[in-house]
């Protein structure tokens, strides 16, 4: 508590900095395709029928999603106490990236014992392209949360090391079961690093010898792998799924018309997720192997492994998304953050402390320097989130869906016309019939005189307006409201 009194002022403003790039806007773009809808419907319909352990789709046991549950079991909370909308869906994302921060800064008071270590490492992660965006901290995909797990489970695995004492064993593994009920199989991919770590620092026969790790073990088991063999006799099918789809499916087949190169990750780093931040890396490394603080130093070994290893695992995979590189972003923000900070204490000694935050005007210019362009250009991006161009007409009927269950559209007792994958309007008319709004989808072939019909697709529309005698009733940008007379001989 005194520590906390002691640094109140570096509190606020970091919490100030860490809640637009985390909260603000995170309704504005409707629900996006893939993975967010599916999660989405998944979270609506399990609060319909209280179902727990297996998460349904359209009614039926979902075979295509086949992660665990537990993200969804906080998106239906969300939409308990929120409503069924934008918000819910994405808040707990945005929350397990601000848990993730806190989890920084404990580490930094804990182990480094400075809290301007804690400071400039979140700043760091908050200003990393590919972590503040889609599909991580910005919607309702599992990867916020599975990120939040594996970097508290790295951490204390890397306190245990250093330790050994009793309690991290139980922390670990009680964190490792929580991400493998959060993304199945994606949790296990930092573990070949924690091994060779382990053997680095010469403390693996030490921890084989330690009851408490089988005790632990054993209670992740039970749990962890309990859950699929309990939905298994719930959801007949289920373990088979599971195997085609996480267990050596994505991993060994191709899901790409075209199979991305080995340096993918590696370029997309470069290019676009660590827009501000790539070439500072090795300098990180450097400064943290040079160090002659032990504890940093080998922070710097650990954070190293677990980027390198995880990076070359998911490289080999015949399958590659740009969010599967996403979980190695805390380890490369403490790495940036050792760097950034050696050049901060290296400062200390200079004079004229600034107020509240007792920093002295070179730390200040230093803070300055490197964060005001990376945190402007992620508060841009995320106070007033804008479509990409190529985006834009795509997710117009989501705008348009997104308006109408906010009262702004009458879309009572019409059918929505959608060719292709189409959850994400799903979500949108789930939660209208909530609402007692008479909407569904229907096919445009198959429409009877009288129906009132909504479509957005150049070839759902020349479809009605070739093969029935219809009245255009609305008309907004791309969005077409027809009442149908006939069909057309």
């Amino acid at each position: 508590m005194k520590q906390f009194i002691k640094n109140y002022g570096v509190y606020i403003i970091l919490a100030l900095l860490v809640y637009t790039p985390l909260f603000s806007g995170l309704d504005v773009k409707p629900i996006r395709i893939w993975d967010e809808a599916q999660l989405a419907v998944n979270a609506i319909e399990m609060q319909e029928n209280g179902n727990l352990l297996v998460t349904h789709f359209k009614g039926e046991p979902d075979m295509w999603n086949t992660k665990p549950p537990y993200l969804i079991w906080w998106q239906a909370a969300s939409m308990k106490v929120f409503g069924i909308g934008e918000l819910a869906v994405r808040l707990p994302s945005a929350i397990a990236g601000l848990l993730t921060c806190v989890i920084f800064m404990l580490f930094a008071l804990h182990y480094i014992k400075d809290v301007w270590f804690g400071f400039i490492s979140i700043l760091v992660l908050i200003t990393i392209n590919g972590y503040i965006n889609q599909h991580v901290t910005r919607t309702g995909d599992y990867d916020a949360m599975l990120i939040l797990f594996t970097t508290a489970a790295g951490l204390l695995f890397f306190l245990l090391i250093e330790h050994s004492r009793t309690k991290l064993f139980y922390w670990f593994f009680g964190i490792m079961t929580l991400a493998v009920l959060t993304k199945g199989i994606a949790a296990m991919l930092f573990a070949p690093a924690l091994l060779i770590y382990a053997v680095y620092r010469n403390k693996l026969g030490s921890l084989l010898r330690n009851k408490h790790l089988y005790v632990g073990m054993a209670g992740f088991l039970i749990i962890g792998l309990g859950y699929y063999f309990l939905r298994e006799v719930y959801n007949p099918g289920y373990l088979e799924a599971v195997r085609k789809n996480e267990l050596g499916g994505r991993f060994l087949k191709l899901l790409f018309r075209e199979e991305r190169p080995f340096m993918y990750y590696v370029n997309n780093m470069k290019n676009i997720q660590l827009k501000h931040w790539y070439y500072v890396v090795p300098f990180g490394i450097l400064a943290g192997l040079l160090q002659k603080d032990r504890r940093i130093k080998e922070l710097t070994i650990f954070s190293t492994m677990m980027i390198v290893v995880h990076l070359l695992v998911i490289s080999i995979s015949k399958t590659k998304f740009s969010w599967y590189n996403a979980p190695e972003f805390p380890f490369i923000a403490l790495i940036l953050g050792i760097g950034i900070y050696t050049i901060f204490r290296a400062l200390q000694n200079s004079s004229n402390t600034i107020g509240l935050l007792k920093l002295n005007v070179a730390q200040l210019i230093l803070l300055l320097f490197v964060f005001a362009y990376p945190y402007q250009f992620i508060y841009n991006k995320t106070h007033k989130p804008k479509e990409w161009n190529k985006e834009k007409k795509f997710y117009e009927i989501g705008y348009f869906l997104q308006d109408a269950l906010r009262g702004k559209e009458d879309v009572d007792g019409y059918y929505v016309m959608y060719d292709g994958y189409n959850t994400q309007n799903l979500f949108y008319l789930k939660a209208l019939q909530t609402k007692g709004v008479a909407i569904d989808f229907k096919d445009w072939k198959a429409l009877d005189p009288g129906d009132k019909v909504i479509a957005h697709q150049p070839q759902v529309k020349e479809y009605i307006e070739e093969h029935y005698s219809f009245r255009l009733t609305e008309k907004d940008n791309n969005i077409f409201k027809y009442k149908i007379n006939a069909r057309k001989e």
